[in-house]
């Protein structure tokens, strides 16, 4: 029988669900069908509680694989090979980030947008830039592209937390934005469906944390509206602690 392979992207997902029978059929559908083999990525927090409680029971072998970050060379070989990075590398607020590979693709996108830090600045104007030169992508103003960019994923991020769902109906959105934020590998689109969700779990993070913050600002100090605006979803939990 020929090998079969699932992936299965940001596991720690898993734990946000009120019910996960479904994940629990697809493990006892693996155990009694062999020749298939699951590569599943996510966050450290969540191994060993996903193993324990799903993995273990069913009695399916797994492994992991932890993906370090760049060492002191990697990150020095990376700088040499694009020019923009030496900046921040030669910043020892933001040199840190550059052993990320996800941030330093992030600091990439900042340093070719022509944005540059002074030596005072830090991880908080680092995050700033992301936003204005990646998500929102100021220097694109026609149509208003910024806002409707910055809008529409600060709304997606909210539309799946709010629902627990995998994919949201992209037809909620503003379609020319999503695929704006789709051709910089911000949004994954599942055409068959009609879902869009955002590609990555940091910046969706960062997009439930700007709502959180700015209804925060719009309710006028009425904790109680606020707290009933916000919900107690585990997406939004996550995100008002971090």
């Amino acid at each position: 029988m020929p090998k079969r392979y699932l992936l299965l992207e940001s596991i720690e997902k898993l734990l946000e669900l009120e019910n996960s029978s479904a994940f629990t059929d697809l493990l006892q559908f693996l155990s009694t069908h062999p020749g298939w083999t699951v590569v599943a990525t996510g966050r450290d927090y969540a191994y060993q509680q996903i193993i324990f409680n799903y993995f273990y029971p069913t009695g399916l072998s797994h492994t992991s694989l932890p993906i370090t970050n760049f060492n002191d060379q990697e990150v020095q070989a990376l700088c040499e090979r694009l020019e923009p990075l030496k900046a921040i590398a030669a910043n020892p607020a933001l040199e840190p980030l550059l052993h990320n590979p996800f941030f330093a693709e992030l600091a990439l996108r900042v340093s070719e947008a022509g944005t540059q830090f002074s030596s005072g600045q830090g991880e908080r104007d680092f995050r700033a830039a992301v936003w204005r030169d990646v998500i929102a992508k100021e220097q694109v103003r026609i149509g208003g592209m910024p806002l409707r960019r910055r809008q529409t994923f600060v709304d997606m991020a909210v539309a799946r937390a709010k629902r627990m769902a995998y994919g949201v109906p992209e037809r909620d959105f503003d379609s020319e934005a999503v695929l704006k934020l789709e051709e910089d590998d911000l949004v994954r689109r599942e055409l068959s469906k009609g879902l869009v969700r955002p590609a990555h779990d940091v910046l969706e993070d960062w997009a439930l944390e700007q709502y959180i913050e700015e209804t925060y600002q719009q309710s006028s100090n009425d904790v109680p509206k606020f707290l009933a605006t916000v919900g107690d979803e585990p997406a939004m939990n996550r995100a008002y602690r971090l």
